[in-house]
């Protein structure tokens, strides 16, 4: 008989309290003795300890769900087996979740789960079910199940609380595919009602409320599968997984294009490098900012794809411009935080670089400082693989991320860019002109160029100038354009035709 999970602390707490006293009371030779019997003792009685077969590594939630079943045909499994946490467990992680979200002004969302047609027959399919949803969420995601045919999960820190309808999405598409029965095939669907903190409620019970009032709008219509409490955010969650979807499109046509933006060494007057951007011309909503395709594109799972491809293309086009004889300058791509740690990311550059005949040391990659520091550590590693390769690095938006000097100096850096937010200010803002001329001196001291970002003005393109700032990039200088007309601009530097 199995005891219940929630009982396994008070029960570790008892055989803790009973080894100290062994400590206090005999000798160390007795304690060496019991303390196994005692760890043996727990697992057995919490069911930790099993067959061999069942004691198998389990890698990740959705197999254990797997093992807990081991015949496709019997997979009844109680929330106990599943393990899943129960009401009052829920109820803490969730106060806990929002403390936080109210602390760092985040949202969180839950969502509830509703399935249609799980007739008590198909209970046996819970398994299944569940296995199918947890593919589909992070670690961090929690999810119980109230009701035979209802399931609740909590999504933290979702970053805009539109993109709650992305998970919403992901798993109504796993019901697409049917469930296995006895060999037989069973179509279930479901319904997703959506409420978010702190823009629906405080309260667990409060949001679960209105999550059922969401569902409850929708559940006669067989046209619309999730719902969000408030009317507007549905209507912007629309439009969101609108644009994912025609994103899919235009990857699929070649419809993505990359503009250049000319950065201007300080000393010659001469372009020294450009940095490719991402452009989408949609057929109404005009030219999307290149912030919301990357968004959209993390989203959607197309990231991977896309950066393989602009990379490549900032290669090819470099490459062109030298062996049509233009002057060699670097040219810098953005990279988003999943772009970097994917752990494809340093053989896609290698690729690029062996296509493209480009010179390493002509490519620049900009990383954000805010995605390095996420994780130093695997950051550096990857970094080493980078520059390794001969390949640029550029700090981006330095100053936002709060790196640590001592962790800046051990980074293969090329150069930092100011961010445009304390560009902005300077030089009419004591603050931003203080924090400018900091940065500045300092990447200095570290060896490193200084680019500064968002140059709009001639007073702040004078100033930078007399900081010893070594490269401006912004509308002063020039717009982002594309290939053929940077293209002319080179040909006029050449001519010794200057901005």
């Amino acid at each position: 008989m199995r005891i219940r999970a929630d009982k396994i602390f008070l029960l570790s707490l008892v055989w803790l309290s009973f080894i100290i006293i062994l400590i206090k009371a005999y000798s160390p030779l007795l304690l060496s003795i019991l303390t196994p019997l005692c760890v043996l003792f727990t697992l057995w009685a919490t069911g930790t300890l099993t067959s061999a077969k069942q004691s198998q590594p389990v890698e990740n939630k959705a197999d254990s769900i797997q093992q807990a079943s081991p015949s496709p045909h019997n997979e009844v499994a109680s929330k106990q087996e599943l393990l899943l946490p129960d009401q009052l467990f829920f109820n803490e992680i969730f106060s806990k979740s929002n403390n936080y979200a109210k602390r760092h002004n985040k949202s969180n969302a839950v969502l509830l789960i509703e399935i249609e047609r799980l007739h008590e027959e198909n209970v046996d399919l819970n398994a299944q079910i569940l296995k199918r949803i947890l593919a589909t969420l992070r670690a961090e995601d929690i999810i119980m199940q109230p009701a035979k045919n209802q399931f609740i999960i909590l999504i933290s820190d979702i970053g805009q609380e539109k993109f709650a309808s992305s998970v919403a999405q992901k798993i109504l598409h796993t019901f697409k595919t049917p469930f296995e029965r006895n060999h037989h095939n069973i179509k279930l669907s479901a319904k997703i009602g959506i409420a978010l903190y702190p823009h629906d409620g405080l309260e667990v019970d409060e949001l679960l409320q209105k999550a059922n009032s969401a569902i409850d709008k929708i559940r006669n219509d067989s046209n619309i599968s999730f719902q969000f409490y408030d009317a507007e955010l549905n209507q912007l969650a629309q439009t969101f997984l609108e644009l994912q979807n025609e994103l899919r499109k235009a990857v699929e046509k070649n419809e993505l294009s990359l503009y250049y933006q000319p950065q201007i060494r300080v000393k010659t007057g001469s372009i020294t490098g450009v940095e490719s951007l991402l452009r989408w011309n949609h057929p109404t909503l005009g030219n999307v900012p290149p912030a919301q395709i990357i968004t959209l594109a993390e989203e959607t799972g197309l990231i991977v794809k896309i950066s393989e491809w602009a990379i490549l293309q900032a290669c090819k086009v470099n490459k062109y411009w030298q062996d049509e004889g233009y002057e060699h300058i670097d040219i810098g791509v953005n990279i988003s935080a999943k772009q970097f740690y994917h752990p494809n990311f340093v053989p896609l550059i290698r690729h690029a670089l062996r296509i493209s005949l480009l010179t390493a040391s002509y490519l620049t990659l900009e990383i954000n400082e805010s995605t390095i520091m996420s994780d130093t550590d695997n950051a550096g590693k990857i970094m080493a693989d980078i520059h390794r390769l001969g390949v640029k690095i550029v700090l981006d938006h330095f100053g936002t991320g709060y790196t640590s000097i001592s962790q800046l100096k051990h980074f293969p850096l090329t150069a930092v860019k100011i961010d445009r937010l304390f560009i902005k200010g300077t030089p009419d803002t004591p603050n931003d002109t203080a924090i400018t001329n900091a940065f500045i001196s300092l990447a200095h001291h570290l060896g490193l160029e200084v680019i500064a970002e968002g140059v709009e003005t001639a007073n702040q393109a004078e100033y930078l100038t007399l900081q010893d700032c070594d490269i401006l990039q912004g509308y002063y200088l020039g717009h982002p354009q594309d290939a053929d007309t940077i293209t002319h601009q080179l040909v006029k530097l050449r001519e010794g035709i200057l901005f």
